[in-house]
C-alpha cells in the first residue's frame, strides 16, 4: 500500500495540473464556440459526443475509486502500520475523487452549454 501511494503521489500533481488546464482550455473554447454553420453544428455534435463519453468514463472511474476507498476504509484496526498506510492512501484517494468530480462537473456544464448552442442554431 505504501509503494502504491508513493507512486500515485508522484504522479498526482501533474495529473491535477493537466486536468485543470484541460478544463480551463475547453471551457473557454466551448463558451467562445458558436456553431452557426452546418460544419459548426457537426463539430458541436461531435464535441458533445466526446464529452458524453468522457462523462461516462469519469463516472466509472469515480465508482471504482470510491469502491477502492471503501475497501481501504475497512482495513481499520488491523495493525499500526496498516492503519498508517490506510490513512495516507485515503488522503490520496480523496484527491483523486476530487479531481474526477471536477471533470464530471465540467462535463455536465459543457453538455448543457453545447445543448443550448446546438438548439439555438437549429431554430
Amino acid at each position: 500500500m505504501i509503494g502504491y501511494n508513493k507512486r500515485v503521489l508522484e504522479l498526482l500533481p501533474e495529473y491535477e495540473k493537466s486536468v485543470d488546464e484541460f478544463i480551463n482550455g475547453y471551457s473557454g473554447y466551448i463558451n467562445w464556440f458558436t456553431p452557426d454553420t452546418e460544419e459548426g453544428q457537426e463539430q458541436a455534435v461531435a464535441l458533445r459526443d466526446s464529452i458524453e463519453s468522457m462523462l461516462t468514463g469519469t463516472k466509472s472511474g469515480l465508482d471504482g475509486t470510491q469502491g477502492f476507498y471503501n475497501s481501504i476504509l475497512g482495513l481499520k484496526g488491523i495493525s499500526r502500520d496498516i492503519n498508517s498506510a490506510r490513512v495516507s492512501v485515503m488522503k490520496t484517494l480523496r484527491r483523486i475523487v476530487s479531481t474526477l468530480e471536477r471533470i464530471e462537473s465540467f462535463c455536465l456544464k459543457s453538455l448543457n452549454i453545447l445543448d443550448e448552442k446546438i438548439s439555438a442554431t437549429k431554430s
